[in-house]
């Protein structure tokens, strides 16, 4: 099912034959973490001259050149996620993320006792990419900073998509960077919303709402509060 969703045809057909996938590089890891961890953001950055904010209809594209881009687009993200530290300036868009993916993962409250990201974008030799999903509401590559009514309007139009990938997933944690706060209602409609730490609760499930990783936010303070609430506040 899940390959269906995020890398099969449906995929394109509603979000574009220039659509790129949503990191997801591992199923299995994924589903064998202890608690299952889900980012909600924006839109990929491929710099100015690669943005764009039109979907390619994949009614006008042959069947043959739909299968091609299937494969083009799977080997794209799992290059792109497998080391995200061969991209310029990969640490102001990874490494606040990646933290609180360890911190989470294990157990590790405080940034201050984290182990350290080295060159490869690892902590203790481990991809802590490997194990969660990024989502991105808007498919197509965007530009250098993202537009929040264009960010609105790509959700809007493909929001119940969307919740089907969420669903799908089920993952105990989201962290909704995506600056679409609603979207913890949107996904647990019958949650319980908590304005002091801006996190919506269903159970033992969690949205919260923060910061874009790439906002220039104190680190220890973003990783902290996050990482905080992942481990205190879902039951």
């Amino acid at each position: 099912m899940h390959e269906e969703v995020y890398f099969g045809m449906p995929f394109l057909q509603e979000f574009g034959a220039n659509a790129e996938f949503d990191g997801l590089l591992n199923w299995d890891s994924y589903q064998s973490s202890r608690i299952k961890i889900m980012w909600i953001l924006k839109e990929y950055n491929w710099g100015d001259d690669g943005g764009s904010d039109q979907i390619y209809p994949a009614s006008k594209v042959s069947k043959e050149e739909l299968e091609s881009r299937l494969k083009i687009h799977y080997n794209r993200m799992q290059q792109h996620y497998s080391n995200v530290a061969q991209y310029n300036r990969w640490k102001a868009s990874y490494a606040k993320l990646l933290y609180v993916n360890y911190g989470i993962l294990e157990n590790v409250p405080q940034y201050t006792d984290m182990e350290g990201l080295d060159q490869q974008g690892l902590i203790n030799g481990i991809n802590y990419m490997e194990p969660i999903i990024v989502l991105n509401l808007k498919k197509v590559p965007g530009y250098a900073s993202a537009n929040m009514p264009t960010i609105r309007k790509f959700y809007n139009n493909h929001k119940e998509y969307v919740l089907k990938q969420i669903n799908v997933a089920n993952p105990d944690i989201i962290i909704n960077g995506s600056g679409i706060n609603e979207l913890g209602q949107d996904v647990y409609p019958d949650g319980t919303f908590d304005s002091k730490w801006h996190y919506t609760k269903l159970k033992d499930k969690l949205v919260i709402n923060a910061y874009h990783p790439n906002a220039r936010v104190n680190s220890e303070e973003y990783v902290n509060r996050i990482v905080d609430i992942a481990l205190n506040k879902r039951f």
